[in-house]
């Protein structure tokens, strides 16, 4: 079996500059023709024709040196001036190659840069992903102290706020979410890890090094690579989580604690997949935009009997 070897490419500097030497090659021989054949038919008028012999005068000399000069400076002048111009030529088309190739390194240098870029927010991103998981699992769960057992910070949450209160209704909310932000106190750190992952992915939305204000970029439209990341932020969030979530981020006025929160839980539909299996959490609904829920069809038949 053969192979073949790759053929190696010229660029077309290198192709001009071919030209150019042969030309000039062609040049040289061309002058160097004349003048030998010049000198040719001058003798040859001399000795051949008029059968006449060397002059020893000096005067004779100078006269067949103007006769060459005459016909050769010309000629030479032609060259020159030709080749002058052919240097100019070829000194644009090198100067524009090299503009060229500055051009791709530096289109080359900013791809490199963005993907390092993407690479920096990607490994803190999931650094921040994997700090919640690990906080949110150390907090779930039954400890035993001597005999008795105790739930933790986030199991004792849901059981206190969500699970004891499963007779309430909608218009108990407000007390609830009061006594969810009140019992928060020994897990409230996992919830304002997720709080920073959110508006990490907001503020880095173009994921291009560059870094946007709260404000800023809050009201822009969600990009592809936002909705990519919060959706692997919402697999991790757990049925009871997601319900605190909710409740913890019930704001009733712009100037809670918890606005910027809220809003956060808005653009990247977390609550998308909240289940309604107590009453009282629909009375959530009405204070965050239904962009929260996303395509819960819960939320869905919840306000169109609302609209009845």
């Amino acid at each position: 079996m053969s192979t073949e070897l790759p053929q190696k490419t010229t660029s077309p500097v290198d192709e001009e500059i071919k030209k150019t030497k042969k030309a000039i090659q062609n040049s040289i021989v061309l002058v160097s023709c004349t003048v030998l054949a010049l000198l040719f038919l001058y003798l040859g008028w001399f000795w051949v024709k008029n059968d006449l012999v060397l002059s020893s005068d000096v005067g004779h000399w100078g006269n067949f040196g103007d006769f060459f000069g005459g016909i050769l400076n010309p000629l030479l002048a032609f060259f020159a001036f030709y080749w002058l111009t052919r240097s100019v030529a070829i000194q644009q088309t090198e100067l524009s190659e090299t503009r060229k190739v500055l051009g791709e390194t530096e289109k080359a240098a900013r791809a490199q840069a963005i993907t390092q870029q993407n690479k920096r927010f990607e490994d803190s991103f999931y650094s921040l992903l994997n700090q919640f998981n690990q906080e949110k699992a150390q907090l779930r769960g039954i400890e035993t102290h001597g005999r008795d057992p105790v739930a933790k910070p986030l199991t004792a949450m849901v059981s206190s706020v969500i699970n004891q209160n499963s007779s309430a209704n909608t218009s108990e909310i407000r007390d609830i979410v009061q006594l969810a932000r009140r019992r928060s106190d020994d897990s409230n750190h996992v919830f304002r890890i997720l709080y920073q992952i959110l508006k990490f992915i907001l503020v880095h939305q173009e994921l291009n090094g560059k870094t946007l204000s709260f404000v800023d970029a809050i009201d822009r439209p969600v990009t592809e690579s936002e909705k990519f990341y919060a959706s692997i932020v919402r697999s991790f969030m757990d049925k009871g989580f997601t319900q605190l979530l909710a409740i913890i981020c019930f704001c009733d006025h712009p100037n809670d604690d918890f606005i910027k929160y809220q809003q956060l839980i808005e653009r990247y539909q977390l609550l998308e997949h909240m289940r309604f299996d107590k009453n009282f959490l629909y009375g959530v609904v009405d204070n965050y935009n239904p962009s929260a829920f996303g395509n819960n069809e819960h939320v869905k038949t919840y306000l169109q009997s609302k609209n009845v």
